[in-house]
């Protein structure tokens, strides 16, 4: 067994809650639930087991979203471009959660389950982990952060701030200043009370140019395209492939005014509306 131990801050977040069952030959989709707002060093830990396997995924949202798969064996991290697979058991994470089934047409998968008692796997949150990658895994272990994280293609972009821009979420504010300064990164958190709880927070990164100031309300958050993009990216003396994001502060309004955010890559995490 993997000889560290996972130290909690408050040990009445760490308990072990069934999450679901995938039956053999099937394949499942889990949300990562926070159940509060994480700080920087905290992660969250779910187990995976079968009759043959347990597995220990642990999520961290910074600096980037990444999971780290854990078993007596094997240690990595995963991302959207990465797998993990054992004999009958596949998994792959984004930022958002968890992929897991059962890999068919494995040899050793049909012969694990070629019995009358249905084996199922079974999916367990065990709550709110502190640490981060350094002091989490053996000493020794180098693991490479980004390499399984690609960037979300420019569709998938549009989509996903139109989902931000229908929500009519009214307040927004820079989170996490003192991680990301000097790092080329910028973190916003939007809600209708930012004094309680978060809605959603959005990770720009690699920001080669921002204008965006540190709190403003009722956006209209806009991919640009085409001369647009390529306009603005001259104007700011940007050359390369990065993302134009234009933020209409105060959308419609007498004082409407728009703010730039030149950045290759951009998070979305969507947030569960409790109090902190």
């Amino acid at each position: 067994m993997l000889n560290f131990i996972l130290r909690n801050e408050n040990e009445s977040e760490q308990s072990e809650e069934h999450i679901m069952f995938v039956n053999p030959g099937e394949i499942d989709w889990c949300q990562f639930n926070h159940g509060r707002l994480l700080k920087a060093e905290e992660g969250l830990e779910y187990l995976i087991r079968t009759s043959e396997v347990e597995i220990r995924l642990l999520h961290f949202r910074y600096p980037e979203p990444y999971s780290v798969i854990l078993t007596d064996t094997e240690k990595k991290v995963i991302g959207r471009s990465d797998y993990f697979m054992t004999p009958g058991l596949c998994l792959m994470a984004d930022s958002e959660g968890f992929l897991v089934g059962f890999k068919s047409g494995d040899e050793k998968y049909k012969s694990s389950f070629n019995s009358d008692r249905l084996i199922k796997l079974s999916v367990f949150k065990k709550g709110i982990v502190k640490g981060d990658l350094k002091t989490l895994l053996p000493v020794g272990l180098n693991l490479t952060l980004s390499r399984g994280i690609k960037d979300i293609s420019r569709e998938k972009i549009k989509i996903r701030l139109d989902e931000v821009n229908e929500k009519q979420i009214w307040d927004y504010q820079f989170i996490n200043e003192q991680k990301t300064a000097g790092k080329g990164e910028i973190h916003i958190a939007g809600s209708t009370d930012l004094m309680y709880y978060h809605i959603v927070e959005l990770y720009f990164k690699k920001v080669k140019f921002s204008n965006l100031i540190s709190y403003f309300h009722h956006p209209y958050f806009e991919l640009a395209e085409g001369t647009k993009s390529e306009m603005i990216k001259g104007f700011f003396g940007v050359e390369d492939d990065s993302n134009v994001f234009i933020i209409h502060a105060d959308k419609g309004a007498f004082n409407e005014r728009q703010y730039y955010i030149v950045a290759k890559r951009l998070f979305i995490e969507w947030m569960e509306r409790k109090s902190v």
